[in-house]
């Protein structure tokens, strides 16, 4: 009987693992069929298809509900739209997400804490390793020639004559807000020499981005890793992540034939001249598109149209906030901002009562940060984070209280 349990929970750690590496895998490994059709796509449709009888749904929190209340007005407003043909694509989209959302937290109900934490650093690793393996690949096969722009070869993106690793994603903005989930786990959690090495990894992988709003949410997520930890923990973490700077800055030398630090003083000094990669121009242009349209914004999904009519391409805010801002007006933003703002106290609320999960605050700030960089509105792995906060929250909330 022991056996058969035993083995039905190895069954659903392994399902969960496959689950979350499908998630940072999906951007990159998809099959275009009008929309993109992800690995966790099918993954969702086989357990809904063996669990249907058995699916959960709990009774919802108060962060919940107003994030359900702003994806409502989301597709509201996509449907009155002026490109409404393309907010579909946005509201279909929604629709995936809530699935995805309901069975993760009936996937992560049925774990234990310590099963989730050991799939996060599993996936974590195996993402980490393929994606150097695969930056490795296009490394070799632009033989340390990276000039070029907006050109991929393998897990290696040449932007603006710089070499930048994408690894097993599309882009290497995503590919670092993808791996903030693990980083911020492994410095939190480095007893284990499994989870240094995810350390090692996914600091490297990081750099090698070279994505200045993930260099800075780096920089403030270890700032307050050392804020987190206890006094002995500070010191042991220093210590690891100068070990952990060395080795990096021999892997960047190797992999680039540039130092760590010339290559961050030059991504950082074209700020000015490239305005954050077109960032500024693009975030006044969606200040504009607001004050035009200030109640409910422009609709969902419309800002890309908008500024291919208005500017001759079609480009995203790269900002989330600014655009739900621009697509749902005030009303969206209310209950957008309202509801992160209420996942990010009772994030703080639960690391004073159970410093468990100190990692996932440290999740939270960083994907927040990098939200002001990228337009997240619609991102599978944020939902992923929102249902495992939730889970989390459930379990040590009630071992706080009991």
């Amino acid at each position: 009987m022991n056996r058969e349990k035993q083995e039905k929970n190895e069954k659903k750690l392994l399902f969960f693992i496959l689950i979350l590496f499908s998630l940072v895998i999906g951007s990159k490994l998809n099959l275009s069929i009008g929309v993109a059709l992800k690995p966790y796509m099918v993954l969702m449709a086989m357990y809904i298809l063996v669990n249907v009888k058995n699916l959960m749904i709990s009774k919802p929190r108060l962060y919940e509900v107003i994030l359900f209340i702003f994806y409502f007005i989301y597709c509201i407003t996509g449907i009155y739209s002026r490109y409404s043909d393309l907010a579909m694509r946005g509201i279909l989209a929604t629709i995936m997400l809530f699935i995805l959302y309901f069975c993760i937290k009936d996937i992560l109900r049925k774990l234990s804490l310590d099963s989730i934490e050991y799939g996060i650093s599993v996936v974590g690793i195996l993402f980490n390793i393929g994606s150097l393996i695969y930056y490795t690949m296009g490394v070799l096969n632009v033989e340390n020639d990276f000039r070029g722009n907006d050109i991929e070869h393998f897990g290696i993106v040449l932007d603006r004559n710089m070499g930048r690793l994408i690894g097993l994603t599309s882009d290497p903005n995503l590919f670092a807000f993808f791996n903030l989930l693990f980083f911020c786990y492994y410095i939190m959690n480095t007893k284990m020499l499994r989870n240094k090495i995810g350390l090692l990894l996914s600091i490297t992988t990081i750099i090698l981005t070279f994505s200045r709003g993930a260099l800075l949410s780096l920089l403030l997520l270890i700032v307050l890793s050392l804020v987190l930890k206890e006094s002995s923990g500070k010191i042991k973490i220093i210590f690891s992540l100068s070990i952990i700077y060395v080795i990096a800055s021999f892997c960047i030398i190797q992999y680039t034939g540039t130092s760590f630090e010339e290559m961050v003083m030059e991504r950082f000094s074209t700020f000015s001249e490239d305005r954050g990669s077109g960032r500024l121009d693009l975030w006044e242009q969606g200040i504009q598109l607001f004050s035009d349209n200030p109640l409910l914004g422009i609709g969902s999904y419309n800002f890309s149209m908008y500024h291919l009519f208005l500017y001759g391409s079609q480009m995203f805010v790269h900002n989330t906030f600014l655009e739900v801002l621009s697509e749902t007006g005030l009303l969206g933003s209310f209950f957008y901002t309202l509801s992160m703002l209420i996942i990010l106290f009772q994030s703080i609320f639960l690391v004073i009562k159970n410093k468990r999960s100190n990692f996932l605050f440290l999740t939270l700030v960083g994907y927040l940060s990098m939200m002001f960089m990228l337009s997240l509105v619609l991102s599978e792995m944020f939902i992923f984070f929102i249902a495992l906060f939730f889970r989390y929250y459930e379990e040590l909330q009630e071992v706080s209280d009991a």
